[in-house]
C-alpha cells in the first residue's frame, strides 16, 4: 500500500495548472494571472484594460462574440471552445478555451476565461492507409501517361511506404525477366536488381505458376535485427501472369502480405497495357 506522501505526490504529477484571465463585458482585461503573461508575452499591468480582440486571431475573436451574444446575462453559463491565441510577439497557440459568466450582487461583472494548451495527437497510419495512398500515386501517374510509362519513377512511388526498402518491376521476355524499373531507398545493403536469364523449362514454369509468392530471407553479415525479406509477387491480367514486382523489406514482412498481394493484383492489372 501507497503512503499518504508517495500518493500525494503521483496526484500532483497529474494535474496540470491552467491559465485564468478575466475580461469585462465589453471584452477588456480585468484580472490576468502569471500563466496569461506568460501565453501572451506581455506583462499583467500592460494588459490591464487592453481589448482582448488584439490578442485573438480574428475567426478566434469573431467565435468568441458569438459566445457572449448568444448566452444570456442573467443566468451563468459554461462554454468550452478552441481559441487561436496570439502574443505580443506575433506567435500563434492555440488554447482550450472554458469561458463562464461571473455576477456580482446578483448582476453580470464579468467573463472568466480557463485556458488549457491543445495537445494534437497524430493520427497513426495503418498499412492499409499507406497503401493506399500508394496506388492513389500511382493511379494518378498511370492516368498522366500520354504513352511510355515511366518506370523508375512508378517503382519510386512505391518507396512511399516505409517498410520497402527497394522494389522493381520485371515482365516476362524471351526466356528471361526484364527490368522494367527499380528505387531503392538510401540504406546499408542493397540487393543488385538486373535482368534474369530462365531456362526455357524455367520460364514456362514461372509463367504457368499464376499467383503465386515467392520469399527469400536474406541475412546480411553481423547485422543487427530482422533479415532482409525479397519477395515476389505476380502480376497477372486476365488469367495472364505477365511479370514480377519484386519487394525488399525488412522486419515483420508477413504482416504486409495481404497488401502487397492487393498491390500487385492492382499493378498487374493497371500497367499491362504499357509492359506488352
Amino acid at each position: 500500500m501507497n503512503s499518504p506522501v508517495t500518493e500525494t505526490r503521483a496526484i500532483d504529477r497529474r494535474l496540470k495548472r491552467c491559465a485564468v484571465f478575466k475580461i469585462d463585458l465589453k471584452g477588456r482585461f480585468v484580472y490576468i494571472d502569471d500563466l496569461t503573461e506568460d501565453i501572451l508575452h506581455c506583462p499583467r499591468e500592460s494588459l490591464f484594460g487592453r481589448d482582448i480582440k488584439g490578442f485573438l486571431t480574428e475567426d478566434s475573436h469573431s467565435t468568441l462574440r458569438t459566445i457572449f451574444q448568444r448566452c444570456r446575462h442573467y443566468e451563468t453559463f459554461f462554454e468550452a471552445v478552441e481559441l487561436n491565441f496570439v502574443n505580443a510577439q506575433g506567435e500563434g497557440q492555440p488554447y482550450q478555451a472554458v469561458i463562464s459568466l461571473n455576477f456580482i450582487a446578483g448582476n453580470p461583472a464579468n467573463y472568466q476565461v480557463v485556458l488549457l494548451p491543445v495537445v494534437r495527437i497524430p493520427a497513426v497510419s495503418t498499412d492499409a492507409d499507406l497503401f493506399a495512398a500508394v496506388r492513389e500515386s500511382i493511379s494518378d501517374s498511370i492516368a498522366a501517361t500520354v504513352a511510355n510509362i515511366d518506370w523508375k519513377g512508378l517503382t519510386a512511388l512505391l518507396l512511399k511506404h516505409p517498410a520497402i526498402l527497394q522494389n522493381g518491376i520485371y515482365e516476362f521476355e524471351n526466356n528471361r525477366l526484364r527490368l522494367l524499373g527499380v528505387s531503392s531507398v538510401d540504406y546499408s545493403y542493397q540487393i543488385e536488381f538486373a535482368d534474369i536469364a530462365l531456362s526455357r523449362e524455367e520460364f514456362e514454369a514461372s509463367r504457368a505458376a499464376g499467383e503465386n509468392v515467392k520469399c527469400t530471407l536474406v541475412s546480411i553479415g553481423e547485422q543487427d535485427g530482422p533479415p532482409l525479406a525479397d519477395l515476389w509477387y505476380s502480376l497477372v491480367c486476365r488469367g495472364e501472369k505477365w511479370g514480377i514486382l519484386r519487394i525488399i523489406t525488412r522486419g515483420d514482412y508477413q504482416r504486409l502480405d495481404v497488401e502487397l498481394r492487393n498491390l500487385a493484383r492492382y499493378l498487374g492489372n493497371a500497367l499491362y497495357s504499357f509492359a506488352i
